[in-house]
């Protein structure tokens, strides 16, 4: 028998096959850890028809599910329905399958039912004999920087309509100035020749009345021609007073006035005028005192008081009533006419503005005296209000700052 040589048995060292399978073991474990771990994404598994084999972190917090929940699953659950319908889900496995990959961006759904907007793409999984094995899946939540394009698309459309309004306000505002002016021009060409005309017209009409040289039918048709020309003369005027309004060049002179007084005198004056309607002046004996100009001030008087009369058509009684409110004089011109709708009221004192109630083939005017009226009154310091009742008339009320005791005494 051979004798041993005393030292312990070595055991056999591991083969390169061993070793590699150990490696192997080890990497395919850490690739398993990364996958799972993975937040942002969502990687998972399919098998050839679709069902959910494996499901990692990012996936459940992009869509919801835990994995006991959803493995064993179609993918189809976090379609739409306008997929499902469309048989999307399927079509996608077969175009991953014949090309390799698919890839897409469009709405997919939570647990919850909620709609995400998904990168999506899908890789056809081929064993070593080239045999499908199953898809890769991996999903990105884009859904943020979907709202974050949507919000800079909308910022940018809102940005180009901003610009488009500038343009067109710009448009406009040219169009208004070059109205303007053209107005103001032909206002300024117009005032000498009429002024001429009606002086003629008038002096014609007193020696025709004097002499008796006109029958009563052309003595009549001349007075025509004299209220006429006194008309478009007025309007020339009006024109000129919104030009210098607008270019601030409109001048207020100031004197001690009894408004009162004033209202009075121009309600006598229109009177002699009318014989359809009354005009009616109701006012306290003591003097309403004001620091106002008054040819300024009789603008406004006989503005209220012929629109009164003109939407008043059925004829009767204007009321011009004076008072004194605490510590401003108040004009109140008050008529049984066709009224104000109440949306119109807002409006009522904008330059060229006329309520949507009023007849144009019997009613003329061109909405300014009412803007020029409320220009004429803040010149003074005042304001201008407005009640009215469709078909129960309306009531124009003007105050103006009483004169203080320093210029009473002046």
């Amino acid at each position: 028998m051979g004798r041993s040589s005393g030292k312990p048995a070595q055991p056999a060292s591991a083969g390169p096959r061993q070793a590699g399978d150990a490696i192997g073991a080890a990497d395919h474990e850490s690739f398993r850890l990364l996958v799972e771990g993975v937040r942002d994404y969502a990687i998972f598994m399919l098998d050839t028809s679709g069902i959910i084999v494996s499901w990692n972190t990012g996936a459940q917090l992009i869509k919801g599910y835990s994995a006991a929940e959803i493995i064993g699953k179609h993918f189809s659950i976090f379609y739409p329905p306008e997929d499902i319908a469309d048989d999307k889900p399927a079509r996608e496995l077969l175009i991953a399958s014949t090309q390799g990959r698919y890839e897409e961006e469009g709405w997919r759904l939570r647990k919850d039912g909620s709609r995400f907007w998904a990168n999506v793409i899908i890789t056809a999984l081929h064993d070593a004999d080239g045999r499908l094995r199953g898809f890769g899946k991996v999903t990105r939540d884009l859904t943020e920087r979907r709202n974050a394009e949507a919000a800079r698309e909308q910022l940018r459309a809102h940005e180009q309509q901003l610009a488009i309004e500038r343009a067109a306000r710009d448009q406009m505002a040219e169009a208004v100035r070059m109205r303007d002016t053209f107005l103001t021009v032909m206002a300024h060409e117009l005032r000498t020749p009429l002024t001429a005309l009606l002086g003629n017209a008038q002096l014609l009409l007193r020696r025709t009345t004097r002499d008796s040289l006109l029958a009563e039918r052309e003595q009549h048709n001349l007075k025509v021609i004299v209220d006429q020309v006194e008309r478009l003369r007025r309007l020339v005027l009006l024109q000129l007073d919104i030009s210098r309004l607008h270019a601030e060049r409109l001048q207020i002179n100031r004197t001690l006035l009894d408004v009162g007084a004033l209202a009075r005198r121009v309600v006598s004056e229109i009177q002699t005028t009318l014989t359809r309607h009354t005009v009616v002046y109701e006012g306290p004996a003591a003097p309403l005192l004001i620091q106002g100009d008054e040819l300024r001030l009789d603008q406004v008087l006989q503005n209220l008081i012929e629109n009164a009369i003109k939407y008043s058509p059925a004829g009767g009684a204007v009321r011009v009533h004076a008072s004194c409110s605490g510590t401003v004089a108040r004009i109140a011109v008050i008529d049984p006419g066709i009224g104000i709708p109440p949306s119109e009221l807002p409006h009522l004192f904008q330059r060229f503005y006329r309520a949507a109630n009023v007849d144009a083939q019997h009613i003329s005017g061109l909405g300014v005296g009412l803007y020029l009226v409320k220009e004429l009154v803040a010149l003074h310091g005042g304001t201008i209000s407005v009640a009215s009742e469709e078909h129960r008339g309306s009531t124009f009320t003007v105050d103006l700052p009483l004169a203080s005791e320093g210029e009473l005494e002046r």
